[in-house]
């Protein structure tokens, strides 16, 4: 019987740590102004890095096709990750367009990296053409994203609070 009690014991000891271990904390929660900030810079980074894997005819020594793309695919799926966890309840009108731009730039170019690991070298000038639309239509996307943040940030130093002007 004092078997029963030991094992019961223990259980509820285990129990109350594993409780205590995972339930304990409270995430903290993410400040959205920054967050589009540095998915703006992560985006304008991704575009740079495709734009010129996608100019090389050469892949570097010791590299394959599938190490770069590889590479390439996380850096821009790290980036579009990034502009998916902001939330755009807490922008303005101002971050909010910025974040639709960003998620426009984050598709397009998922589409130009899915593009150019599956034709490394396109037979056709209109495979080129299409990788090459969407990184220019990306770009233009991440350069107006970066234009609203930036409009946002230097309406904040003229006095009206950086966290306000993107924070309703």
């Amino acid at each position: 019987m004092i078997v029963y009690i030991v094992v019961a014991v223990v259980i509820v000891l285990g129990l109350f740590a594993a409780y205590r271990s995972l339930g304990g904390s409270q995430a903290a929660e993410v400040d959205g102004v920054a967050l589009i900030h540095r998915a703006a810079r992560a985006m304008a980074d991704a575009a740079a890095a495709l734009e010129s894997a996608s100019g090389e005819s050469t892949i570097a020594p010791g590299t394959t096709v599938d190490d770069g793309g590889r590479a390439l695919r996380s850096q821009v799926e790290g980036a579009a990750q990034l502009v998916e966890q902001v939330d755009a309840g807490q922008l303005s009108s101002a971050g909010r367009d910025a974040n639709a731009l960003l998620r426009t730039a984050a598709l397009e170019l998922r589409w130009a990296v899915r593009l150019q690991a599956t034709h490394p070298t396109p037979e056709s000038a209109g495979m080129e053409r299409a990788i090459g639309e969407l990184l220019t239509h990306s770009r233009r996307c991440i350069q107006s994203a970066q234009k609203l943040l930036g409009e946002s940030v230097a309406g904040a130093e003229e006095g009206h609070g950086a966290a306000q002007s993107l924070v309703e």
